[in-house]
């Protein structure tokens, strides 16, 4: 089985509002770790929440310093085109984590669908 493990972080709680600001997990195939990742993105404008910032412990100032969230769209989906093939259905990864119903949502919400063909067997 493949599963992917993530933890994501953002600027607040409205997917709409909020920025995606870091996406972290392990990739385990069968059992054995494949991967383990930590992608840090800048905000583009969005709202950064002062309870979220306290949550994270960083400061909008070391926030602007991280890579465009383009940049960081693209490193993520090259990670995840190591391991499957976003054209074959039954060729996907589980989605485990601590809270994947609020991950799985910010990062499809934010980087669309390309990745729900990349990611999803099963959100748990």
């Amino acid at each position: 089985m493949k599963e992917i493990w993530i933890d994501c972080e953002t600027g607040g709680v409205d997917v709409r509002h909020n920025p995606l600001l870091q996406i972290c997990g392990e990739i385990v195939i069968d059992g054995v770790s494949q991967e383990k990742f930590d992608i840090f993105m800048r905000n583009e404008g969005q709202i950064l929440s002062a309870e979220a910032l306290a949550v994270i412990k960083r400061t909008p100032e070391e926030i602007s310093g991280w890579q465009h969230p383009s940049d960081a769209y693209a490193q993520f989906k090259r990670i995840l085109q190591k391991y499957v093939n976003q054209y074959e259905k039954r060729d996907k990864f589980h989605w485990f984590g601590y809270n994947p119903g609020f991950c799985s949502g910010v990062v499809c919400k934010k980087w669309g669908q390309v990745l729900w063909k990349l990611l999803l067997g099963a959100a748990n």
